[in-house]
């Protein structure tokens, strides 16, 4: 696995991982009244996230890139369904997804991280 670090990939990945979210946790409480607003945003934004992380699948070899993107595309039908009440999660929902989205997206950063170091790790000591 190649360190490819520089710094218009952390920029690139800022700007995809970190401004939509980002703006779409600002613009929340000012659109709260309007469902349909709400629903867009969020369902952009982690559709945005979802389809960056599913194109580099051709760059990278580890087990999260397979699974990252998958999941944010999930989040964003999920929050597509609740917020045209085609899938209702109760009055909560929105938190509920958020929930899942920040519980989700450490669990799916941390934990193939820690799985493919242990496997480098093993490969090194051979």
């Amino acid at each position: 696995m190649a360190n490819n670090f520089s710094i218009k990939s952390l920029l690139n990945n800022i700007w995809v991982f970190v401004v939509p979210p980002g703006a779409a946790m600002v613009a929340t409480p000012f659109y709260m009244h309007d469902a349909f607003l709400v629903t867009l945003i969020w369902g952009v934004s982690l559709l945005m996230i979802g389809l960056h992380a599913s194109v580099g699948l051709r760059e990278c070899e580890g087990l999260l890139c397979y699974v990252r993107g998958p999941f944010f595309i999930l989040g964003s039908i999920l929050t597509i369904l609740h917020g045209t009440s085609l899938m209702y999660l109760g009055l909560s929902g929105y938190r509920w997804i958020g929930y899942a989205m920040i519980a989700g997206a450490i669990g799916l950063n941390l934990i193939p991280m820690m799985w493919d170091w242990r496997k480098r790790r093993s490969q090194s000591q051979a």
